[in-house]
C-alpha cells in the first residue's frame, strides 16, 4: 500500500486477496477444439469425430455453484483418482437477448475470464457410458475455477490469443484460441436460438488442443500447483490438495 502526494491510497496485488470475479448465473461449456476432441476419443479407441461436430456446436451445462477463484485451494474429491485440468477461457454475457445473430453477438459480451474445468477422468468414463454427458465427474466443490479477473470485451480480441498451462512451473500445454472451431459469436448465435441469455451467464471456449492431461497421459497429484495463463487476461493459479 502507498499514498501519492494528494493522499490517494494505492494497493498492489500483494496487498489484497483476489476473489472469484463473479458468481455466474449459469455455465455452458463447449467441446470446441477438433484436435482436443480427436485426442480425447482416441484414448477410448474411437478414431473419427461425429459428423455433428461440424454441423453445430456441442455444449453442456455444468455446476454454476461449485465455483473457485484465483489462489483458492482445490480439495481432492473423495471419489476420484485421476484428476485433470482443462485449459479454457470464457465469455461473460452482459445483457439479455434471444435469437442473437453472430453479427451482433459482440454486443452481448461484457468481458472474458480464464476457466479451469477440473475433471475426474476415472469418473468421466462412467458418466459418459450413460449417453447423458458429464455429471459428477465435473460437479464437486471448487470444481469450476474462474479468474483472476474479468477483462472487458473492448480490451481483448479473443480470436487468436495464446493460452498456456503449467504444472509446478513445467510447461504442459501451449495453444492458441484460433484452435476454437466455433467462435464465441457463433456459439452465442446457436445457444440463444429460442432461448434467452441473461447477464452473468458464462459461455466457455472449450478445452484447447493438448489443453489437458488426458491428451498427454499425465495427471495431477496432490500438492500440484496449476497455472493457466491467457494473453490479455493473466494467470489463474490454484493448488490441488488431498486432505
Amino acid at each position: 500500500m502507498r499514498k501519492n502526494d494528494i493522499g490517494e491510497i494505492f494497493f498492489s496485488l500483494n496487498d489484497v486477496t483476489v476473489k472469484v470475479p463473479l458468481q455466474p448465473v449459469s455455465i455452458r461449456d463447449t467441446l470446441n477444439s477438433e484436435v482436443h476432441f480427436k485426442n480425447s476419443l482416441e484414448v477410448v479407441g474411437i478414431s473419427e469425430l461425429p459428423a455433428l461436430f461440424y454441423e453445430r456446436p456441442y455444449y453442456y451445462r455444468t455446476s454454476h455453484t461449485s465455483i473457485a477463484g484465483h489462489e483458492d485451494v482445490i480439495p481432492w474429491p473423495s471419489f476420484g483418482e485421476r484428476l485433470d485440468f482443462e485449459l479454457e477461457f470464457a465469455a461473460i454475457v452482459g445483457k439479455k437477448g434471444i435469437n442473437i445473430s453472430a453479427e451482433t453477438a459482440h454486443e452481448y459480451i461484457m468481458g472474458y475470464t480464464i476457466f479451469n474445468d477440473i475433471s475426474i477422468r476415472d469418473y468421466q468414463r462412467k458418466d459418459m457410458s450413460t449417453s447423458m454427458g458429464p455429471s459428477k465427474c465435473k460437479n464437486f466443490s471448487h470444481g469450476n475455477i474462474l479468474g483472476p479477473c474479468i477483462v472487458t470485451s473492448d480490451e481483448l480480441d479473443p480470436s487468436n490469443i495464446r493460452l498456456q498451462a503449467r504444472i509446478n512451473g513445467e510447461d504442459w500445454s501451449d495453444s492458441r484460441s484460433s484452435d476454437m472451431h466455433y467462435s464465441f459469436a457463433q456459439l452465442i448465435e446457436f445457444i440463444s436460438k429460442e432461448e434467452t441469455l441473461y447477464p452473468g451467464e458464462i459461455i466457455c471456449s472449450g478445452t484447447m488442443a493438448f489443453g489437458c492431461g488426458l491428451e498427454i497421459n499425465r495427471y495431477l497429484k496432490s500438492n500440484d500447483i496449476i497455472e493457466l495463463e491467457v494473453d490479455g487476461i493473466g494467470i489463474l493459479r490454484n493448488q490441488i490438495i488431498k486432505f
